[in-house]
C-alpha cells in the first residue's frame, strides 16, 4: 500500500525530477546490493555500531551498577548524568572531527557519549529495583558485598539490563549512520551524501531506503535476541503466548469480538466487579505490609545469641537532605573547578581556558551571532518541532481509532522509525533545495515518529475498565477519545515528545552544515573550519546548554500539564 501510494505521487501528484518513482529505487537497491561496494559499506557501518557499542559496555554498567548500590555514588552521579543524557552527540561533533578526522574512530566515540548516559541510568534503575527483602536475607547470611551483588542484585537486574543492551545498539546504529552523513565517516550513510552530491536522486533514495531496511533488520534481531536470553522471565513468556502472526489477526479480532459480547451480560460484570475489588484489597494490604517495619536477624555465630537488629527508615531529616544536595552539586561544581584550573595551565590547541570558552560565548551568541544566527535556528526548531508533534498526534490517534488503518500503516511505521532523523536531510534538499521549508520539514519528519509511535501505543493501552465505563454511559466515539482515551494516553505521548526535542536539536544543527552560513551549527563548523577552537567550543557549550535548557523546560511544562496524573500515582503508592 505504501509502495503504491509513492508510485502514484512520484508519477501523478507531484512531478519532481528528484523524486524517483517506487519501482525505479527499489529497482536500483537491487542493482546496488549486488555491488562489493554495498556490502562494505554496510558492513563498515555495523562494524562502528558494534565497537563503539562494546567499547561503552565497561564504561557503563559498572557505574549503573555502583549508582543503583550505593546511596553516596546515586548522589554523586545524577546531576551529571541529567546533564549529559538530554545533549545530543551532535553537539561535540566539530571537536571529535576535529581530534579524529571522518574515521570510524570519530563515529566510535560519538557512539559512547550517545550509549553511556542512557544505558547508565537503565542499569541502575534495574539494580535499584531489587527486592529489598532479598537483599535482607542475604545480609543475614552474611554474604559479602560482591557476593550480594553477584548471586541477587545482578540475576534480578538482569532484564533492565537486557533491555537497555536492546536499546543501546539501536541508538548504536543510528548514532554510526548520523556520523557517516553529516562528518563523512565510511559507511552506507556516507554514501547518501556521496549519491546526493553527484547529483544521483534515484540512488539517494535508494541508499535511504537501504537504510530503513537496515534499522528494521537490526530492530528485530536485537529484539529476537532479548526474548531468546529472557525466555525464563515472566514478560516474555506472556508476550510468546500472545498470538502476533498476520495470519492470525482475524481470528484475535473475532475472539475479542465475542469477548466483548460475552462481558455485556450483567452476571460477568457483576463477578469481574468484585474480583476486581478483591483484588485491589489485597494489593492494599500487600503495600501496607511492605511499608512495615522490618525486622532482620544476622546469621548466628558459634556460641553467640541469635540477635536480630531493627531496620530503622530512610533519615529524612533536614541534615540528611542538606548532605544529599551538597553531594549532588558539589561533584559537578567540582568538575567545573577542575576543568577551569586544568584547562588554563593545558596550553592545548584544542582545549583553550574555559574562561576564554566563556568570554568568547558571551562575545558572540549574546550580542553580535544572537538575532542573526541564534534566533533563525530556533525558530526552524519550534516550527519543525510543533508541525511533526502535531501531525504525529494526529496520525496516531486515527491509526489506533481506526483498526483497519492501524493494521495498514503498523508496517510501514515500523520501516520510518529505522531510519536516522538525519537522513531526511539530504532526501529534503534534493526535493526543496538549500531553503528554510527544507530545514523546517527535516525537523518535522524527523520528530514526527517518535510521537507517532507513543501516541499509538498510549491509546491502544488504554484502561479496558475505563473504556467499558464510558460505553455503559454511552458516551460518543468523540467523547470517549476526547475524555478518556487520549486523557489516558497523555503520559505516554508526552515522552515520545521528549524523544522528538532530543531528535529535532540533531536534525536542527544537521540541516545548516550545508547550504547556509546563518545558524548555530553553521557558526559553529564554520568556525572549527577555520581553526577558531574558541568559538567552536563556545557553539557546543551552546548547543549542550540549549538541549539541557530545553528538557528543563519541557519536563517543568509536563509536570505542570500532566500534574493529575503524577499526584493519582502518588496517591496510589501511598496506598
Amino acid at each position: 500500500m505504501a509502495l503504491a501510494c509513492w508510485q502514484l505521487v512520484a508519477q501523478v501528484l507531484v512531478v519532481n525530477p528528484n523524486l524517483p518513482a517506487a519501482t525505479t529505487t527499489l529497482s536500483r537497491l537491487w542493482s546496488l546490493a549486488g555491488t562489493g561496494a554495498f556490502w562494505t559499506a554496510v558492513s563498515q557501518t555495523l562494524a562502528t555500531a558494534v565497537v563503539g557499542f562494546l567499547l561503552s559496555l565497561p564504561i557503563a554498567i559498572p557505574i549503573g551498577v555502583l549508582t543503583g548500590t550505593s546511596r553516596l555514588a546515586r548522589r554523586a552521579f545524577h546531576i551529571l548524568i541529567e546533564v549529559l543524557k538530554p545533549i545530543p552527540p551532535i553537539v561535540i561533533l566539530p571537536l571529535v572531527v576535529l581530534k579524529a578526522g571522518s574515521t570510524q574512530r570519530m563515529a566510535e566515540i560519538l557512539i559512547i557519549f550517545t550509549v553511556v548516559p542512557s544505558l547508565v541510568v537503565i542499569v541502575a534503575a534495574g539494580v535499584h529495583d531489587t527486592d529489598p527483602v532479598a537483599l535482607d536475607t542475604a545480609r543475614s547470611f552474611g554474604l559479602s558485598t560482591w557476593a550480594r551483588v553477584r548471586r541477587i542484585v545482578l540475576p534480578s537486574s538482569l532484564p533492565f539490563v537486557i533491555t537497555g543492551l536492546r536499546i543501546s545498539i539501536t541508538a548504536a546504529v543510528l548514532t554510526a549512520v548520523m556520523a557517516e552523513i553529516v562528518a563523512g565517516a565510511p559507511g552506507l550513510g556516507a554514501q547518501v551524501n556521496v549519491a546526493r552530491s553527484a547529483g544521483d536522486p534515484v540512488s539517494t533514495f535508494a541508499y535511504v531506503v537501504a537504510l530503513g531496511l537496515l534499522g528494521v533488520v537490526v530492530t528485530y534481531a536485537v529484539s529476537a535476541a532479548e526474548h531468546r536470553l529472557l525466555r525464563w522471565h515472566v514478560s516474555v513468556r506472556r508476550a510468546a503466548t500472545d498470538p502476533i502472526h498476520p495470519l492470525t489477526l482475524g481470528l484475535v479480532d473475532r475472539l475479542r469480538q465475542i469477548g466483548a459480547t460475552v462481558r455485556q451480560s450483567a452476571y460477568v460484570r457483576a463477578v469481574a466487579r468484585g474480583t476486581e475489588l478483591i483484588l485491589d484489597e489485597a494489593d492494599a494490604l500487600v503495600r501496607r505490609l511492605s511499608a512495615a517495619r522490618i525486622y532482620r536477624r544476622r546469621a548466628p555465630t558459634p556460641g553467640s545469641r541469635l540477635r536480630s537488629r531493627r531496620v530503622t527508615p530512610r533519615d529524612h531529616s533536614s541534615p540528611a537532605r542538606a548532605a544529599d544536595w551538597a553531594l549532588e552539586l558539589g561533584v559537578p561544581a567540582l568538575l567545573l573547578v577542575a576543568w577551569w584550573f586544568w584547562s588554563a595551565h593545558a596550553h592545548s590547541l584544542y582545549f583553550p581556558p574555559l574562561s576564554r570558552i566563556l568570554a568568547t560565548l558571551r562575545h558572540v551568541w549574546l550580542f553580535s551571532h544572537f538575532t542573526t544566527d541564534a534566533v533563525p535556528s530556533l525558530e526552524n526548531l519550534f516550527a519543525g518541532l510543533l508541525l511533526g508533534s502535531a501531525v504525529g498526534i494526529l496520525l496516531g490517534v486515527l491509526m489506533a481509532e481506526i483498526r483497519q488503518l492501524g493494521q495498514m500503516l503498523d508496517p510501514v511505521m515500523i520501516f520510518f522509525r529505522s531510519i536516522p532523523g538525519v537522513a531526511y536531510v539530504p532526501i529534503m534538499i534534493l526535493l526543496i533545495g538549500f531553503t528554510t521549508p527544507m530545514r523546517i520539514a527535516s525537523i518535522a519528519l524527523a520528530s514526527l515518529f517518535p510521537v507517532l509511535i507513543a501516541t499509538v501505543d498510549g491509546l491502544r493501552g488504554t484502561d479496558a475498565m475505563a473504556d467499558q465505563v464510558s460505553r455503559a454511559y454511552r458516551l460518543s466515539s468523540w467523547r470517549r477519545l476526547l475524555f478518556v482515551h487520549l486523557p489516558g494516553a497523555s503520559p505516554r505521548i508526552a515522552s515520545g515528545i521528549e524523544l522528538s526535542i532530543a531528535v529535532a536539536v540533531v536534525v536542527m544543527v544537521a540541516s545548516e552544515l550545508q547550504g547556509t552560513v546563518h545558524g548555530i551549527g553553521a557558526q559553529t563548523i564554520l568556525a572549527q573550519q577555520n581553526f577558531d577552537i574558541p568559538g567552536m567550543w563556545a557553539g557546543i557549550v551552546l548547543l549542550a546548554l540549549l538541549g539541557l535548557f530545553l528538557n528543563l523546560l519541557y519536563r517543568a511544562l509536563r509536570i505542570r500539564v500532566l500534574a493529575w496524573y503524577y499526584r493519582s500515582r502518588g496517591a496510589a503508592a501511598r496506598v
